[in-house]
């Protein structure tokens, strides 16, 4: 757990670190060995400043699916540089990140109770997915209320 904002994490002396700069010393063209291999970052700290408020929404439609010719995909043999990457981020960009005295931070307790269940039958994502939908149930308990929705970036 650290203290960031929508330049990055901050150290322990109060320097910003980039997401960037965190990622490259493990990408293929810093550590050849690494080119192939899955890299996982979990990041758990502010992006900003902002409060995420909660928004009222109306039921659903499920939605079409769309299809892909797969005729139009060609085949690389060889490794883009930011490939094999997931960073799993405690929120939005520009946002904050919350914690509870006691427990901890929100995203770190949801995933830690989602692995320990779900680790050895399902996938990363399924479990991070879950742990999404976990997280954004909460809300802080003041009199400006404010949620919190953790995201993935993955190649």
């Amino acid at each position: 757990s650290s203290h960031g904002d929508k330049e990055g994490v901050k150290s322990h002396d109060n320097q910003t670190v980039s997401i960037g700069e965190l990622q490259a010393p493990f990408l293929g063209d810093s550590l050849a060995c690494m080119a192939g291999s899955p890299k996982i970052f979990i990041i758990q700290a502010c992006r900003g400043e902002k409060k995420q408020p909660g928004v009222d929404r109306a039921d659903e439609e499920p939605g079409e699916e769309g299809t892909m010719d797969m005729s139009d995909v060609m085949r690389s043999v060889t490794t883009p540089r930011d490939a094999d990457v997931l960073v799993a981020y405690a929120t939005t960009e520009g946002c904050q990140a919350y914690r509870r005295v006691g427990e901890g931070s929100w995203f770190l307790s949801e995933m830690l109770e989602v692995f320990k269940a779900r680790r050895q039958s399902d996938h990363l994502l399924d479990m991070l997915t879950e742990v999404n939908d976990r997280v954004s149930h909460r809300e802080t308990v003041n009199s400006n209320p404010a949620k919190q929705m953790p995201c993935q970036v993955s190649t």
